[in-house]
């Protein structure tokens, strides 16, 4: 249960969000108001009011952001990208679950479990959560789609996963303990943090799995400033850098570990232009995926015998689970445009007792469950689309006229599509990504469009105006 303490740093993050806006440059607020409210506020907890979604860590910031802009740098925030594609996936995003409530008007029944039937209301509340999930998305898009806005974003990946990594090495040696101290209880199963006769570090986010990609993320941030020559000093991002995947290495998360080994070396030896068709193919893997799982066609027993040669724990969770997911998709195939609804009606239970037998674990299996073929297009969609688009508009683009930080922005995002086929590690650092990610591709269009180069053309990104200098805040 969480402390007082937990509730009231929710409620006091606008304020933190105003002063972010009023003290910081403009992109490195924005940035900073996302990345501080995912490191920072205590998961699982929530003001649970009548007819809204759940106030939670999530939210909260979504909602705050949007209004900083709007009443504190009074910006108005432009919804309609300019891809059409991406205009119909955003739609389908959002009225989706029109489909979704119209399609689940039974109520089920489970032994003593019930779940009542779908309603509009359930509609109303679906739609304003697909908000709030996008709205990292919109601003990036419009606000973060500069050189200088992606230099800002690694910059911020780098800082937090340095200043978290004490919290993490903390509970490395002591066990996960942080979010107890800070706000009174834990945020996930404690036997699950226990691995190699040690602790995997969860500080405040959801599960250890999220905090080592983060970690994951940070050290690539470090790598690709260094690469790039950023700075009087470049080189002490590669030693940032190596202590970060020490920091990684400590957090006992294989998955983690194989992508950062993965992506060092592309960021290292491939061009942008590779960079980009490498981010795009991790696309087209985690979109096929599902079609490729329903048909047969993924590997499950070669791809378990492969992980236990060498560590045969991994390989049992990896097999649990593909067998929930095989459970779960003959589930959704039961309702496959447009899904079961979600309060865990996409769930199989047991008929008697009504207790859980399925654990989802992949976001895609869990969107595929909730909202059906439908969402899922819309969803995978609309992240992987930005780094398709990237891959058109660079065509023909020499090293010099791309900006050094996008790739390996493209890279992540393709590896973090990757990664929500085994885990649920969608956050607002995703969905932010993708819109700066966006937003540049777009850019990129309209300095084509009028044969000027993208650095010289003034209405590429809505930039707001200076705000009036006053004391910065360190962070």
């Amino acid at each position: 249960m969480p402390n007082a303490f937990a509730f009231l740093m929710i409620a006091i993050w606008p304020i933190i969000t105003i002063q972010l806006m009023r003290r910081l440059p403009f992109e490195r607020a924005v940035i900073w108001a996302v990345l501080g409210a995912f490191l920072i506020l205590p998961p699982m907890t929530a003001f649970d009011l009548p007819l809204i979604p759940p106030l939670n860590k999530v939210s909260v910031p979504a909602l705050c952001l949007l209004a900083g802009l709007m009443f504190v740098l009074q910006r108005k925030l432009r919804f309609l990208p300019e891809s059409r594609l991406m205009a119909v996936l955003l739609f389908f995003y959002m009225a989706g679950p029109l489909g979704t409530v119209l399609t689940n008007t039974e109520p089920l029944q489970y032994g003593p479990r019930w779940f009542p039937a779908l309603r509009i209301y359930d509609f109303v509340a679906l739609i304003f959560l697909q908000m709030i999930h996008l709205t990292p998305f919109f601003v990036a898009r419009q606000f973060l789609a500069t050189e200088k806005a992606q230099k800002e974003l690694l910059i911020a990946l780098l800082v937090g996963g340095l200043a978290y990594s004490i919290p993490a090495l903390l509970e490395v040696r002591l066990s996960p303990q942080m979010n107890v101290w800070t706000y009174g209880f834990f945020q996930h199963n404690f036997s699950q943090t226990i691995r190699y006769d040690g602790y995997r570090p969860v500080v405040y986010v959801t599960n250890s799995i999220i905090l080592a990609f983060f970690f994951m993320t940070s050290a690539v941030a470090a790598f690709t400033l260094w690469r790039s020559r950023t700075g009087d000093k470049p080189f002490r991002y590669l030693l940032l850098c190596l202590y970060l995947c020490a920091v990684l290495v400590l957090c006992k998360t294989l998955s983690a570990l194989f992508y950062t080994a993965l992506l060092l070396p592309m960021i290292l030896l491939l061009t942008n232009r590779m960079q980009i068709r490498v981010a795009a193919m991790l696309a087209i893997v985690a979109l096929a995926y599902p079609m490729l799982r329903g048909a047969g066609l993924v590997p499950v027993d070669e791809i378990v015998a492969f992980i236990s040669s060498f560590d045969a724990e991994r390989a049992g969770s990896l097999n649990y689970r593909f067998v929930h997911e095989g459970w779960l998709l003959d589930r959704a195939a039961e309702k496959p445009l447009f899904g079961w609804g979600s309060w865990g009606r996409n769930l199989i239970y047991n008929p008697v007792d009504g207790a859980q037998i399925t654990v989802p674990d992949g976001r895609w299996i869990i969107v595929m469950g909730t909202y059906g073929w439908i969402g899922y297009i819309a969803e995978f969609g609309a992240l992987a689309l930005p780094i398709f688009l990237l891959l058109l508009r660079t065509r023909g683009m020499g090293p010099g006229q791309v900006s050094p930080y996008v790739a390996p922005l493209a890279l992540l995002m393709g590896i973090n599509m990757l990664e929500l086929l085994p885990n649920a590690s969608l956050t607002p650092l995703t969905w932010l990504t993708a819109g700066a990610l966006l937003g540049y591709a777009e850019a990129l269009a309209k300095a084509k469009k009028m044969g000027v180069p993208l650095e010289h053309e003034g209405e590429a990104v809505d930039i707001p105006p200076p705000m009036p200098k006053r004391p910065r805040t360190v962070i």
